[in-house]
C-alpha cells in the first residue's frame, strides 16, 4: 500500500469536496489536520509573495491562485 504525499491528500480532498475553495479555506485553519495546514500555509505564503498580495485583504485571490497551482487552470 502506497502512502500518499500531503499534496496527494490535498488533491484528493479538493476532488471530493463540494467546493474546492472551501476545502482550501478550511485547510488553512487546520480543519483537515496539521500536516495539510502546514502544506497549504506554505502554498499560501508562496502565492502571497509571488503575486505581491496582502494576506488579509487578498485571501480570496490567494486561494484562487493556490487552486490554479494545485489543479491547473
Amino acid at each position: 500500500m502506497k502512502i500518499k504525499t500531503v499534496e496527494e491528500q490535498v488533491l484528493d480532498g479538493i476532488a471530493k469536496a463540494p467546493d474546492a475553495f472551501d476545502y482550501i479555506y478550511e485547510a488553512i485553519y487546520g480543519t483537515h489536520g496539521d500536516e495539510i495546514r502546514e502544506f497549504v500555509d506554505d502554498l499560501y505564503q508562496g502565492v502571497m509573495i509571488d503575486h505581491r498580495l496582502h494576506p488579509d485583504d487578498d485571501f480570496e485571490e490567494i486561494i484562487n491562485f493556490m487552486l490554479d497551482d494545485l489543479i491547473g487552470a
